[in-house]
């Protein structure tokens, strides 16, 4: 098919780019030249996996740009994809696409054969029968469903999969209205794409438009209502995850959008951050503002490199693929908490504040005093579980033979297994070192690692100590669940370490203390103490005028911070 694309953003160059690698003729029309030269040159104004292929695949023969509305006239339908923002209150601004509605009829009204406008949009469907069917009626002067016909086709493309998303789709949906003629050229327009297994819904206009807004609805009421499901799982003292799991098996319920977290929505820098950008020239620290200004000009980017860290945690400067920023003009609001974070967001983004429970305000309604929240990282990839074992087994700091496993289970029920196994490492010493173990009901470290391989050993059954008289230790396997990260989560906001200069070796035990307000956070100071007594791990409390310091120690707790890479923020002070 001859097919025409309106509005060459986000939408429209991918559907202009898959609909050309689906076999159709397609030009793709934009009122910014840059934008059409850069289609035209084989270059996408945007950057999204799959899609720059695409275009320099089939640029300058299945698909070209133009600005002229013209071209629509040697096309079978128009597919309108321009941008429908959200205004302050919440109504999107239809503004655009009416305009390109309008056009579009105008340029149809010296067009003899039928031709087909599609709206892919994301517009309400009040929209579509008042404003956008009279607009283009009243441009080409003819009756929608007789010269004309005006179908709906919503998107369902997610930014980072949007080609594999148009190519592989979940499903195909067609509004039309009593227009077999419609109808017919949309279902010939994806034809290479549905077969038996791809649904294909064919309803009405408003339908169709009330489809993707629902659709849209549900998930973003999934993710808060699975939030707000694990805040009363913590309440209980259930695994929400587990909960989850379960309910994801249930086919009416299904498993995607069903994990805990952070919110649904979005976020956007505000151009102060900086950036360690590499050129030809030298290296600069420019913030990004400045890097918009400075490197980017329309879509395209300077061959540049910025600082970047890789998954690993390892950093490299990397060239820069795409750059894009957006237009705000309402107010932002900065808000600081008493241990110096900040967070930026609009002035009506809704913040979680703790009174005598727990409210949703304006950021705009905050004072001075409200307690709040703050996400400060979310790893990409759950960790599950930090094995102590294996990260004091690598490292020089320890001496195997000096690092004790007490097991939950008696060792004496396997005494002639670990005989057995251990009878080269027993021929090696002149007493009984394993009567010794058994009797006290623990294991060195390197004989639990030479025993391990012979004997069913399970890691999460035992406890670390370096002292096996003394009642402190530490499980062996620390699951990665809420408690640890809430601990962590205090040491990033209220942590230091510190060295205790009150030893006479000549290497000073290096603590960790926790410091807080005396008066407005003794519920933190009680969950820490918690939490420290749940690892076992001994600590001490000194108060003052104006705050309450929690210091604590633990050599085979220590190793678990750099593992973790979680406790790199590191003050070193004295003890008084």
């Amino acid at each position: 098919m001859n097919v025409s694309v309106v509005g060459c953003g986000y939408v429209g160059t991918t559907v202009a780019g898959c609909l050309a690698e689906l076999g159709h003729d397609v030009v793709a029309i934009d009122i910014d030249e840059d934008i059409v030269s850069a289609i035209n040159a084989g270059d996408p104004p945007l950057h999204e996996p799959g899609l720059g292929e695409l275009v320099e695949t089939h640029a300058g023969s299945r698909l070209r740009a133009t600005t002229d509305y013209d071209a629509v006239l040697d096309t079978e339908l128009t597919i309108l994809a321009i941008q429908t923002p959200s205004r302050e209150d919440g109504s999107i601004d239809a503004s655009a696409i009416e305009a390109a509605a309008g056009m579009l009829g105008e340029t149809l009204a010296t067009k003899d054969d039928y031709h087909l406008a599609v709206v892919k949009s994301t517009v309400i469907p009040d929209t579509i029968e008042d404003r956008l069917v009279p607009a283009i009626e009243e441009g080409a002067e003819k009756t929608d469903g007789e010269e004309l016909g005006v179908a709906v086709n919503p998107e369902f493309q997610r930014e980072g999969t949007a080609v594999e998303d148009f190519m592989d789709p979940s499903r195909v949906v067609l509004g039309t209205e009593a227009d077999e003629r419609a109808l017919a050229r949309l279902r010939t327009l994806y034809e290479p794409l549905t077969d038996d297994e791809v649904p294909v819904v064919e309803t009405g206009r408003r339908e169709a438009s009330m489809i993707k807004y629902a659709s849209n609805v549900f998930l973003a009421s999934k993710i808060s209502l699975i939030n707000e499901l694990a805040n009363i799982c913590k309440e209980y003292g259930v695994d929400a995850y587990e909960v989850a799991d379960a309910m994801g098996l249930d086919d009416r319920i299904g498993a995607k959008f069903l994990r805990s977290g952070v919110g649904w929505g979005g976020s956007c820098l505000t151009g102060e951050q900086s950036v360690l950008v590499e050129t030809q020239t030298g290296t600069e620290l420019l913030t990004l503002a400045e890097f918009l200004e400075t490197h980017v000009s329309g879509e395209q980017v300077d061959d540049v490199s910025v600082l970047s860290m890789a998954a690993d945690g390892t950093f490299s400067f990397k060239p820069v693929e795409a750059a894009t920023k957006r237009r705000y003009d309402g107010l932002l609001y900065t808000v600081e908490t008493d241990t110096n974070k900040t967070v930026t967001v609009t002035s009506d983004h809704p913040m979680l504040v703790k009174a005598d429970g727990l409210d949703v305000r304006e950021a705009r309604t905050l004072e001075e005093g409200d307690r709040l929240p703050v996400v400060d990282d979310i790893p990409e990839n759950s960790v599950g579980e930090f094995d102590l074992i294996e990260m004091i087994a690598n490292t020089d700091a320890f001496d195997n033979g000096s690092v004790y496993l007490k097991p939950r289970f008696d060792l004496e029920d396997d005494e002639q297994q670990l005989r057995s196994a251990l009878d080269a490492y027993d021929s090696r010493v002149s007493h009984d070192k394993i009567g010794n173990f058994l009797r006290d009901n623990h294991i060195s470290l390197d004989v639990f690692l030479i025993a391990e391989s012979k004997l069913e050993f399970r890691r999460p059954e035992f406890r670390l100590t370096t002292s096996p008289g003394q009642p402190t230790d530490v499980p062996a396997v620390i699951q990665a669940d809420q408690d640890l990260w809430r601990l962590v989560g205090y040491y990033i906001s209220a942590g230091q370490i510190e060295e205790d200069g009150s030893r006479h070796d000549s290497d000073p035990r290096r603590q960790i203390t926790l410091s807080f307000h005396r008066e407005n956070e003794s519920e933190s100071v009680a969950d820490v103490k918690s939490l420290l007594r749940t690892y076992a791990v001994e600590y001490r409390t000194q108060e003052k005028h104006t705050e309450i310091r929690i210091t604590f120690a633990s050599r085979v707790f220590a190793p678990l911070p750099a593992a973790a890479r979680i406790w790199d923020r590191v003050e070193y002070r004295s003890s008084p």
